[in-house]
């Protein structure tokens, strides 16, 4: 399936949609499709990419379009993050933030129970915002990182 292909079927389905997440989805996918689209890729690349799109089978058409496509996006863009190290805006941020709110929550009960029992809400309530904010912070750093070496799909 070449580009063009995959963001025709993409925006039919697409236009079926009333659902906002859906629409974002597609949005998204359909940016990635042209920034890809929009690169100087070579003859290889091109047809390794357009092999992963066959490999989705996007025109399949289903009920639960939500999960599917939900689904073949994060394969997609994950294919083209190990493949090529090519990353969608934003990514490491959200990583960064994931990050962030599982251990922050950890290292704050670890600082709260050293003041005592009643530090330890306070104590997690501050890891968890802790932990989200230096997880932005370094997500930000790193996709302004990719973003100078041309590795953001934008």
């Amino acid at each position: 399936m070449t580009f063009e292909e995959a963001i025709e079927v993409l925006n039919k389905n697409k236009d079926q949609e009333t659902k906002k997440y859906m629409l974002k989805l597609f949005d998204g996918f359909i940016k990635v499709l042209e920034a890809l689209k929009a690169r100087d890729l070579t003859n290889e690349q091109v047809k390794d990419i357009e092999q992963k799109l066959d490999e989705l089978e996007l025109a399949t058409d289903l009920e639960n379009k939500k999960k599917f496509f939900t689904s073949k996006y994060g394969e997609f863009t994950k294919y083209l993050e190990t493949e090529y190290s090519w990353v969608t805006e934003g990514h490491y941020m959200r990583q960064g933030m994931m990050y962030g709110m599982m251990f922050g929550p950890g290292i704050g009960l670890t600082f709260g129970t050293m003041f005592g029992a009643i530090w330890i809400s306070i104590g997690l309530s501050m890891g968890v915002g802790m932990g989200m904010a230096l997880g932005i912070a370094f997500g930000s750093l790193k996709d302004n990182e990719a973003k100078k070496e041309g590795r953001v799909l934008s």
